[in-house]
């Protein structure tokens, strides 16, 4: 009886154990709640905002697509929602099955926020695996005092380590020992060519219209491709659903305007910008009778978005930016009855076209695909026209250099889970490149003669790419993927580019991160190696049966800290490595545009682009120092980059390396952001770097024996043997608010660029003096300039 008691008993406890056990994985199970953040007054996706579980601890962020994954157990659960310029929004479920919500925030409309630089604290760095990334908030782009107050994208960026600039009066930059030539600019996915205006004191990207950007350095997503040492991503916003808005902003140089406009409310948004400089106008006091001089640039984005249900969105975007330079000068001479009348004009433009649909399957798995167009042209062009008693004497010569593209890309994002991410996608784009269309005219009387030289090359690139993002556990993080890219000019070539980021949490605020990527770049822009030569007359032409791709693998390795999450301090430490194979380079003595109209028989150089450039290698290595404060009163941050670039040419230097015209040893740079009430904004930016790398003469020889009659010939020597003085400079600017019923606000902004007027290098030139001594004269662009701006926003 005892013995079956106890069995009854057994049984009856192991039962009971079994429901306890069942019913404690079924209170555990896995739960996977997913959804979409949306401004509550426009419908618009809120990136970047914070997805908090009270109860688990455990958290996630919004995407681009305001789309966000987290796991739970089933159960009751309080959620915090947060995200800088919308209140804290807090819910409570009980989930017992996979979940899918949507969360409605609304914006913030206290002092605070006013005050505060608008950043996403609860982004915090130690938390993802993308490294060598940087990103400004483009609220904060206001408060910095850049050239003349304009609100420049790249000359903010330029601030940031990794990133040189390439002195005043020029816009190109230089990434971790990269030329101008290796960075891939992105305006919502399209390519463009030439990032610059006036020559380069200004960038062609409106920071009014821009919602996003971001500069990758090094651990490349698969997504992006093309290019060696960077990418610069950055995305329109699309226009209010529900209000009208506008900003007005009238600067020393530009003015600019930005319109916001709901054609149907909550269906169909349109958002325009347009900004004209006044340069012409300014030029008109310089000219005189004889001389009459032009100079402007003009740009303007359209962008249309329109919701046709929650789970079909179309866009379409536009872009176009254009320079014009042109001189026209008239001689007369009445005794001798002589006439002349000459016309020099360059112009360049930009012109890009996306048109996206994007379309939600399901809340974890989404598809966006576009139809790409964009164009880059370059032209130069001279007349002159001589008149005598005798003869009448007429000359035209006509360059330009062009690339179009077309293209379509498919890409699919899949959020399994917060644990397992991955993107996947597709682009084929068909090139067309005019690397020389030269057209020659010319007429003396009744002889005429007539020339014309024209390239055209059709290429094609494909590119497929897969990327994983596997967050095994609280310690580890994982994004890593493969690129493969082909393409198609005469030969066809192809290559696997491996992507892959690591981070490693040490502690809860602190993380150790790795990367690796190879990147390969199909399309070379025509350059010299020095570092005065313009962007604006280089040439872009794509790589063929002689010319191989360039090539670069980077590895890096930093760590990650967050100080304090409440104040938005964050630390970054990263050191580099990067090689760099078959880059190009024009060989010695190769001019850009090569032309001679002087004579009836053409002159100029008729050698194929091919035949022109070189190929070489480079290596890049360095570390970089970050410590930024994103939020309060007081914010900006203070960065440092110690850096060496070398290139190692064949035919360039008799075989000897050399260090990169980019080369710069110690980068500093220190930006403040300061308010200390509602209506007032003050900002510095103190900047210093190593000074560049030339090539000079070492002397100079004049073929009949006395210098400064025009025949005087440079004799050189080894190539980068002359490093420049430092460049350093302090800009100050203060900002004035007055906030009016209606949510207007206007701004007066004072500033001064270049306080203590430091005379820093433009360009350095070999000159002989009277006792036929060499020496070597600096030659600087800006002094001290002030500046007043006046902006009105509603």
């Amino acid at each position: 009886m005892t013995f079956l008691h106890y069995q009854k008993s057994k049984v009856i406890f192991t039962l009971l154990l079994s429901c306890i056990s069942i019913f404690t994985v079924a209170q555990n199970r896995k739960i996977v709640v997913r959804g979409r953040v949306k401004d509550a007054d426009n419908q618009e996706d809120v990136i970047g905002a914070s997805i908090y579980d009270i109860n688990t601890k455990k958290g996630t962020t919004s995407n681009v697509d305001g789309v966000f994954t987290l796991n739970l157990i089933d159960g009751y659960h309080e959620l915090k929602v947060k995200c800088t310029g919308f209140k804290e929004h807090s819910l409570f479920i009980n989930v017992e099955r996979d979940t899918v919500i949507d969360l409605l925030l609304e914006k913030s409309v206290t002092e605070l926020d006013v005050i505060e630089v608008k950043a996403n604290i609860n982004d915090k760095i130690t938390d993802v695996p993308q490294m060598s990334k940087v990103e400004i908030p483009i609220e904060q782009l206001d408060n910095l005092p850049l050239f003349l107050g304009e609100k420049d994208v790249i000359k903010a960026f330029q601030l940031m380590p990794g990133v040189q600039k390439n002195g005043d009066g020029n816009g190109d930059f230089f990434v971790r020992g990269g030329s101008g030539d290796q960075n891939l600019m992105l305006l919502d996915g399209v390519t463009i060519y030439n990032g610059q205006h006036l020559g380069g004191l200004f960038s062609v990207f409106s920071g009014d219209i821009l919602e996003t950007a971001a500069v990758y350095k090094g651990g490349f997503p698969a997504k992006y491709g093309g290019r060696l040492s960077s990418v610069l991503a950055m995305k329109t916003r699309d226009g209010d659903y529900e209000n009208i808005h506008g900003k007005f902003h009238l600067g020393v140089l530009s003015s600019s305007v930005l319109v916001e406009l709901p054609l149907k409310k909550e269906k169909l948004s349109l958002i325009f910008s347009a900004r004209r400089s006044f340069t012409d106008f300014l030029f008109k006091f310089l000219s005189t009778e004889n001389t009459k001089s032009k100079l402007l640039f003009y740009d303007s984005n359209l962008k249309l978005t329109y919701k046709l249900n929650n789970k079909n969105s179309f866009s379409f975007s536009t872009f176009l930016g254009k320079d014009i330079y042109s001189q026209t000068t008239l001689l007369e001479s009445i005794p001798k009855k002589i006439n002349e009348n000459t016309i020099n004009e360059m112009n360049w433009r930009n012109y890009t076209n996306n048109l996206r649909w994007k379309h939600f399957f399901s809340n974890h798995l989404i598809g966006k695909t576009s139809l790409i167009y964009n164009k880059y042209k370059f032209q130069s062009e001279y007349k002159n026209q001589l008149t005598n008693a005798t003869s009448n004497q007429k000359t035209e010569f006509n360059f330009i250099s062009s690339i179009e593209d077309l293209g379509i890309k498919y890409e699919l994002d899949f959020n399994l889970n917060s644990e397992h991410s991955f993107t996947l996608g597709t682009t084929v784009t068909y090139h067309k490149f005019t690397p020389k269309n030269i057209n020659h005219f010319q007429q003396v009387n009744s002889d005429t003669f007539q020339d014309e030289v024209r390239t055209e090359i059709n290429t094609e690139e494909y590119s497929f790419y897969l990327q994983h993002l596997w967050i095994p556990n609280d310690k580890w993080r994982f994004q890593y993927g493969v690129r493969w890219s082909v393409y198609n000019n005469k030969v066809t070539y192809n290559d696997l580019e491996p992507r892959l980021n690591i981070a490693y949490k040490l502690t809860e605020n602190l993380t150790l991160k790795s990367a690796y990527s190879r990147m390969n770049q199909y399309i070379i822009r025509l350059q010299g190696a020095e570092i005065g030569e313009d962007m604006q007359s280089s040439l872009y032409a794509p790589v063929n049966d002689k010319i191989l791709p360039q090539r670069s693998d980077q590895i890096s390795l930093g760590i990650a800290k967050d100080f304090s999450k409440s104040k938005g301090i964050t630390l970054s430490v990263e050191g580099y490595y990067k090689k760099l194979d078959d880059i190009t380079l024009l060989k010695e003595g190769e001019p850009i545009l090569d032309f001679d109209f002087n004579s009836l028989k053409t002159t100029y150089n008729e050698k194929k682009w091919d035949e022109m450039i070189t190929s070489g290698k480079g290596t890049a290595y360095g570390a970089e120092f970050l410590l930024q404060k994103k939020t309060g009163k007081f914010s900006g941050w203070l960065g440092y980059t110690l850096s060496w670039a070398k290139l190692d040419f064949d035919n360039l230097n008799n075989g000897k390396s050399f260090y990169a015209p980019w080369d710069r040893r110690h980068n500093f740079t220190l930006t403040t952001i300061y308010q200390p009430q509602k209506k007032v904004t003050l900002s510095s930016v103190f900047t210093y770097t190593t000074g560049a790398v030339y090539t000079m003469p070492i002397g100079k020889v004049n073929i009949n024996g006395f210098y400064g009659n025009g025949n005087d010939v440079d004799i050189l020597g080894n190539r980068s043997n002359f490093r420049g003085d430092a460049y350093h400079r302090l800009d100050l600017s203060a900002q004035f608010h007055k906030f009016k019923k209606g949510n207007q606000k206007r701004t007066w902004s004072f500033g001064v660029y270049n306080t203590y007027a430091r005379n820093n290098a433009f360009t350095y030139t070999l000159t002989v003096n009277q006792e036929n001594k060499a020496e070597v004269t600096k030659t600087g662009l800006f002094t001290i300039l002030p500046y007043v701006a006046y902006s009105f926003e509603f």
